[in-house]
This record gives structure tokens, C-alpha cells and sequence, in this order.
């Protein structure tokens, strides 16, 4: 007996998982769209190689899949992609899960940067999402987890290696650590078609400026076909966070003390956020001070009679700065998330 394509496969494992026969399909396919029934078995045998897209798409409509799902085992056909990007920050987590959603998990691909910060807090934040995502979608559904190649540990690692905190071109550890990396997921999904970011709503401005800008290597981020779902979906970083925490998930303990889950002593952090620092993590807050030193680089400046100098960080006021604000879970005002706040288990 003749083994079976991968689009056979594919189509006799989900007509089982329906319960129906290949007869059944077959007399639904002669009578709803008048294909034969030995069409419909050359096309599980594979012995029609480029099969019609209408054909493919009536096996689609009685099975109840993904029409791109079935047109990728055709040979030289590659199921476009929608990449949604987990930071392990509670927006981009609900960003995913509402691309999830929106284009079903074999489409979208959840993909996060290793920056080799917050590793536990991460590790386990990332685990219960992924449950959570599993739960919702009724598949196993997992974060690709991609990481720099040069070795680079996090950003302290960075700082040791290049002798480079920031600069006017930005942090040479969000270069190294994230910008960078960006390529290596492309060459992983050249079949990429949109991009989805967990920017929230009270960010449009950050997400016309990333339209404006273009990335590492030059291409604009409008040909990204970035997707903004928070901000279209008028949802705050507090709504995210009632979200996740009506499903069962522990935020990381970032915010606790912090606006954001970003790695602790970020060097694009302000004064007000290095004196947070001061008083919850005295430790990094000294070996950031120690590096500035080393290398002779303030990372804020600070008017002083009219004009703006560095500040080191060992000659920081305590008092100074904006005070660092805590963000508290609030239910967003459309009702339409009522229903996905069941328990993840």
C-alpha cells in the first residue's frame, strides 16, 4: 500500500478526529461541491501534487481547518506566519494571546528573546502563559525561546565586553541582546506576513514612532505589517494585568516596584528609576554605579544652574527623580474579555 503524503495524513488524521469515514467525506464532497470521490483519494494519496486551491479548501470547510494549513504540505508552499513577540511583560502576553485568537496557533508563532535577565521570574511567567495559551486554544501551545549569538550572557555581560552603556544611537545591550536577534527569527520564518507587538493604549505615540523608524538592517517597520492589538482593543498595561490575574497568573515580581518587567538595572532607566533601584536593589544599583565609573559615562544628565551635566549614579540625590509608579490590575471596560478569564490549570 502506497504511504501516504503528509497531506494525506494530515486530512485522514482530522477526518478521524471528526469521526468520519473516508466515504462520508467523500459523498459530502460529490454532493456540496461536486468532486469525485476519486479526486478526494488522489488527493490523500498524494498522486495530485499541486492539488486546486478550491479543492483544498472544500477538504477545509467539511474538516473544519486551516486552509493555509493544508496548502503548506503542498511542496514549495510555506504556511505564512504571524509572528507575535512575548517580552515577558504582561501586555506582550496578552498581545499573543489574543493574536492566538485572531489566527489560531498553527499560524501564529510566539517568539521571545533571551536577554538573560530575570531568568526564574521569566522562566516561570513564561510556563503559565504557555498554559494558559494551551487552554484557550485546546492545543500545546510553546514560546520559541531565541537567544544572541555571540554569547553574550545579559546586559552586564554587554557592559564588561564593549566598554558601552548608551549613547545618542541607544543601548549597545538592546543591540546585542535584541536588535540583532531580530535576524536570526526571520531567517527562521522567511514566511513571516505580520508582526504583532504588545504596545497598550495609552502608547500610540511609541507605535507611530516605531512606523517611523527602520531596524537594523535598514527595512522599514511599516513592512513588518505590525498589528497593535492592545492599542485597538483600547486596553491598558492595568487591563492586561487583570486579565492575566483572572486567569490564575502570578505577574513577575518586577512589578511589584516597578512600571515595567524590563531587566533590572535597564541603563535607559532614569533617575527617578535608579533611586527605585537604590532602595529595592541596593546590590545592582552599586555595580551599576562601579561601571559608570569604570568607563567613565553617566547614565542620566541633571540640570544644574540652567544647564544639563551628567549625573553619576554615586552622586545621585536619593530624593531625586520622578517616584517610579506602580501600575494596579484593572478590569478593562469592554465586556468582551469577560469570557476568557477562566483558571488556568
Amino acid at each position: 500500500m502506497k504511504k501516504l503524503t503528509k497531506l494525506g495524513q494530515y486530512l485522514r488524521k482530522k477526518r478521524e478526529d471528526k469521526g468520519l469515514s473516508r466515504k462520508q467525506v467523500s459523498d459530502r464532497m460529490l454532493e456540496e461541491a461536486r468532486i469525485t470521490a476519486s479526486t478526494v483519494g488522489q488527493i490523500e494519496r498524494g498522486e495530485i501534487k499541486r492539488p486546486p486551491e478550491s479543492r483544498l479548501a472544500e477538504f477545509a470547510r467539511i474538516l473544519k481547518v486551516s486552509l493555509a494549513k493544508l496548502k503548506s504540505f503542498i511542496v514549495g508552499t510555506l504556511l505564512p506566519v504571524v509572528i507575535a513577540w512575548f517580552s515577558c511583560g504582561i501586555t506582550s502576553a496578552v498581545a499573543c494571546k489574543i493574536a492566538l485568537e485572531k489566527y489560531g496557533p498553527e499560524q501564529v508563532k510566539l517568539v521571545c528573546i533571551d536577554a538573560g535577565a530575570n531568568q526564574a521570574e521569566n522562566t516561570r511567567f513564561k510556563s503559565e502563559c504557555e498554559r494558559w495559551y494551551s487552554q484557550i486554544t485546546g492545543q500545546k501551545v510553546e514560546i520559541i525561546t531565541v537567544k544572541n549569538e555571540d554569547g553574550y550572557v545579559d546586559h552586564w555581560d554587554v557592559i564588561a565586553k564593549t566598554n558601552y552603556l548608551n549613547g545618542v544611537n541607544g543601548a549597545r545591550c538592546t543591540t546585542e541582546l535584541k536588535r540583532k536577534v531580530n535576524r536570526l527569527v526571520y531567517k527562521i520564518f522567511p514566511n513571516r506576513v505580520k508582526e504583532v507587538f504588545g504596545f497598550d493604549a495609552t502608547e500610540t505615540k511609541r507605535a507611530e514612532d516605531f512606523l517611523a523608524r527602520k531596524d537594523i538592517d535598514g527595512n522599514s517597520n511599516t513592512d513588518k505589517q505590525p498589528e497593535f492589538p492592545l492599542i485597538d482593543q483600547q486596553l491598558t498595561k492595568a487591563n492586561c494585568m487583570y486579565i492575566a490575574e483572572q486567569a490564575g497568573i502570578k505577574l513577575p515580581e518586577n512589578y511589584n516596584f516597578f512600571c515595567n518587567n524590563n531587566c533590572l538595572g535597564c541603563v535607559k532607566g532614569g533617575i527617578g528609576y535608579w533611586n527605585q533601584i537604590r532602595r529595592t536593589n541596593p546590590d545592582v544599583f552599586d555595580r551599576m554605579a562601579r561601571e559608570e565609573r569604570r568607563i567613565g559615562h553617566a547614565l542620566n544628565r541633571q540640570s544644574v544652574n540652567g544647564k544639563r551635566r551628567p549625573v553619576f549614579l554615586d552622586e545621585l540625590d536619593p530624593e531625586a527623580g520622578r517616584q517610579e509608579t506602580v501600575i494596579h490590575p484593572q478590569a478593562p471596560d469592554c465586556p468582551v474579555f469577560a469570557d476568557t478569564f477562566a483558571k488556568v490549570s
